[in-house]
């Protein structure tokens, strides 16, 4: 039986790192980071430059109720040219893509297997806080992104919940049960 690396080194009993990798679909082109200290390359031969410890990634939270949890990601240390241009047009990264992606690592840092992507959000607004540090300042930049079921003026990205199915056809019951089927396995059609 063939086991993913990240699977076989922990069976092996080697020691094993995970960190996040968040990419940003801005309009002048991709970004990709890591928290890390310089860049890292993934097995897809993707260069991720590192934050050194100064990019901030914000508890991820599920919609279990229908609600719209908002994803922040900041990162300190910002130089004025960087923020000047993210925030002199809205275009650049409202409205756009942004990824998680789960990175597997060996003991020395080396990549094992591809990253594994775990959530995605569309940017939803950019601010940015400047503070006093030693004889200069630190500016932080912060950005906000929603899940992709918020933009309700699209009807095709409405999500399958009991209260956006209320809301379209009050009285209708059809997806009154999604929120109890939340990572169940639901076999159809059954075969006693």
């Amino acid at each position: 039986m063939d086991f993913p690396e990240a699977i076989e080194a922990y069976l092996d009993g080697r020691e094993i790192r995970f960190a996040p990798l968040v990419r940003f679909d801005f309009q002048s082109g991709i970004v990709r980071c890591w928290p890390g200290f310089g860049a890292v390359q993934t097995n897809d031969g993707v260069l991720w430059g590192g934050t050194q410890n100064m990019g901030r990634l914000g508890t991820i939270k599920k919609s279990f109720d229908g609600s719209a949890p908002q994803q922040t990601f900041s990162l300190s240390g910002v130089d004025p040219t960087f923020w000047v241009r993210a925030k002199a047009s809205a275009a650049e990264y409202y409205g756009r893509l942004c990824f998680v992606y789960l990175q597997f690592f060996d003991e020395h840092w080396q990549c094992l297997d591809l990253p594994m992507p775990f959530a995605w959000w569309r940017m939803q607004s950019l601010s940015i806080e400047r503070m006093r540090a030693g004889s200069g300042f630190q500016r932080t930049v912060t950005l906000k992104a929603e899940l992709p079921t918020v933009m309700r003026g699209r009807a095709v990205n409405g999500s399958w919940t009991d209260r956006d199915q209320q809301a379209r056809f009050p009285g209708d019951r059809a997806c009154e049960r999604v929120l109890g089927m939340t990572n169940r396995i639901i076999v159809f059609p059954e075969i006693s």
